[in-house]
């Protein structure tokens, strides 16, 4: 698999997502968030 950082090896925790009704506000996560709406219906 070649040479991952430790933090990068297994095993990783998931989180599943679901949907909601407001997008939550800049300080709501640990260290603040940004989202990006994708109009065209790809993730880049």
């Amino acid at each position: 698999m070649g040479n991952l950082s430790p933090g990068l090896t297994g095993p990783v925790a998931f989180e599943l997502a679901w949907a909601v009704e407001e997008v939550p506000g800049e300080r709501a996560l640990p260290g603040g968030s940004r989202y990006e709406p994708k109009w065209d219906g790809y993730l880049h």
